[in-house]
C-alpha cells in the first residue's frame, strides 16, 4: 500500500490548500473590505493555480496507477477512485483557463452584490456572460474527459452520481403531480374562506 500511502499524504496536503481557499472565500464574503476584491480574485485565482498544478502531476497519475493493483479496503478503493477523479478533473482543464475561471467568476459575485443593490442588471450583464462562457468551456473540456455531456459534467462536478437522466425523471413526475396538487390546494383554500 506505499503507493495509496503516499497518494494519501499528497491529498491530505492538498486538503489543506482547500481549506486556506474556503476561509478566504468566507472571509470575501463577510468580512473583506470593499475595494479589495481585485486582490481577492488574484489571490484565488493563485492559489487554484497551486492546487491544480500539485494535483495534475504525472508523479500523482503514476502512484494511482500503481495503487490500483494494492490490496485496498473498500473503504480505501473509494477513496482512491475519488483521488482518480480530482487528477482527471485538474488534469483536463487548462491552467490558465481555470485560473481565470476563479478570478471571473468571484469578481462576478462582487459585481453581482454591488449591482444588485442598485438593481442594475444591464451593468452586471458582462460580468454574467463572461462567466458563462467560461463555465461552458470548462464544461465541454471535462464532458470529453468524462465521457458525458457539458451538462452532466457540471452536474457531475457538484453532485458525482446524479445524471440528467435522474433530473429529467425527477421533473417529469412533477409535471404529472404539481397540476393535481395545485387544484388540490386551491380546492382546500376556498373551502376555508
Amino acid at each position: 500500500m506505499k503507493h495509496y500511502d503516499s497518494l494519501k499524504k499528497i491529498f491530505e496536503n492538498l486538503s489543506q490548500l482547500h481549506y486556506c481557499q474556503r476561509i478566504l472565500t468566507w472571509d470575501e464574503a463577510v468580512l473583506m473590505p470593499e475595494g479589495a476584491g481585485i486582490y481577492r480574485a488574484k489571490t484565488m485565482g493563485y492559489l487554484n493555480q497551486l492546487i491544480q498544478r500539485q494535483t495534475a502531476t504525472k508523479k500523482i497519475r503514476t502512484l494511482i496507477e500503481f495503487a490500483k493493483s494494492e490490496n485496498l479496503s473498500n473503504w480505501d478503493s473509494a477513496n482512491l477512485k475519488w483521488m482518480e477523479r480530482k487528477y482527471r478533473e485538474a488534469s483536463c482543464i487548462p491552467l490558465k483557463l481555470n485560473t481565470q475561471w476563479v478570478e471571473t467568476s468571484l469578481s462576478a459575485f462582487q459585481a453581482w452584490r454591488k449591482y444588485r443593490e442598485q438593481n442594475n442588471w444591464k451593468d452586471f450583464l458582462p460580468y454574467l456572460e463572461k462567466s458563462f462562457n467560461l463555465i461552458l468551456e470548462i464544461a465541454r473540456r471535462k464532458s470529453e474527459t468524462l465521457q458525458l455531456s457539458p451538462y452532466g459534467a457540471l452536474i457531475d462536478h457538484f453532485s458525482p452520481g446524479l445524471t440528467e437522466q435522474k433530473i429529467d425523471d425527477f421533473f417529469k413526475s412533477l409535471k404529472i403531480t404539481i397540476p393535481d396538487l395545485r387544484k388540490q390546494i386551491i380546492e382546500k383554500q376556498s373551502q376555508n374562506n
